[in-house]
């Protein structure tokens, strides 16, 4: 069998400790590890990377702070985009 590593990035912004609370950290810990278990399972069922990557990232998803910070780091720069029509 092919050994096979995944890696995640937990997202952009950043946390303040201050903010952080234990029950928080387990949450977003937890978060991390079902995503990263998620991409593993296809890659050890000889899924592609790209389906791998794409289980992870679904997971992160579907997690309320992954959301959060997604809308934290984009509404600012929406605010200063200009549409542009092709």
């Amino acid at each position: 069998m092919k050994k096979f590593t995944i890696a995640i990035h937990g997202g952009a912004g950043t946390i303040s400790p201050s903010t952080m609370t234990p029950q928080k950290e387990t949450a977003y810990k937890q978060a991390l590890q079902t995503a990263l278990t998620a991409g593993y399972k296809v890659l050890e069922a000889r899924g592609s990377a790209l389906d791998a990557v794409t289980q992870a990232v679904i997971e992160l998803e579907n997690t309320p702070f992954c959301l959060m910070q997604a809308e934290v780091v984009f509404l600012p720069m929406k605010a200063n985009m200009k549409w542009m029509h092709l």
